[in-house]
């Protein structure tokens, strides 16, 4: 959050463009849908205000987009009947999902850098609006090796591929212990670790050295 948030205030109309695409269970907690089937989790807040210029399920919902009004128009709906659901039809639901898949179809395609999951970078919408040519998994040590494999079998005509994480820190969190002996724990990154490019010099700390001189 706040990388994006420096790059945004930083470079301004030099910054890339980029655009966060979240899972269906943020955007339903956004934009609450009647007869939601997503279980929310308890830790999950609304997106902060800054990423909403960022966000996909925002964007799509701006003045002057193609179908913002549309889109407005069944939030609206959604909202009169919160505590009423049987109001609003299965017919309309689909309608809604079709319109959400379309309209973000096509704003994809207007942007230059695509954030989001590895679980989620298969989604119809991020396929069908984006041409990846390079894929960056960050923390890649932390994530599960099929977790990390999403993106990678999703768009496997992608030019490069760049794993960054620490295979000495914390390996994925698997609490099941048969997956853990049959070698889940283990990431992608690790796998590879050999291969690995070592990084020799760092920024994110400052050192201060108090010279004493001799008596």
């Amino acid at each position: 959050m706040t990388c994006i948030g420096q790059l945004l205030t930083r470079l301004q109309d030099l910054c890339p463009r980029i655009v966060r695409v979240y899972g269906e269970m943020q955007e339903n907690l956004d934009f609450p849908m009647p007869r939601d089937l997503v279980k929310r989790s308890r830790q999950k807040q609304k997106t902060n205000t800054l990423l909403e210029r960022v966000s996909l399920h925002f964007l799509i919902r701006q003045e002057g987009k193609p179908y913002s009004q549309q889109i407005r128009n069944f939030d609206q709906l959604f909202a009169r009947n919160q505590q009423s659901p049987e109001n609003v039809t299965n017919a309309q639901l689909e309608n809604y999902r079709k319109l959400i898949l379309k309209a973000s179809t096509e704003e994809l395609k207007k942007y230059d850098i695509v954030l989001c999951t590895c679980s989620g970078s298969n989604s119809k919408r991020i396929v069908r609006g984006t041409n990846i040519a390079q894929i960056i998994i960050d923390e890649c040590a932390m994530c599960m090796e099929p977790e990390a494999l999403v993106p990678l079998v999703t768009f496997g005509s992608a030019e490069q591929i760049v794993l960054i994480g620490d295979h000495k820190q914390l390996q994925p969190i698997v609490l099941n212990r048969d997956a853990k002996n049959l070698g889940l724990q283990r990431s992608l990154f690790e796998r590879y670790a050999d291969r690995a490019v070592m990084l020799d010099v760092q920024y994110r700390m400052v050192c201060f050295y108090h010279y004493i001189p001799s008596v």
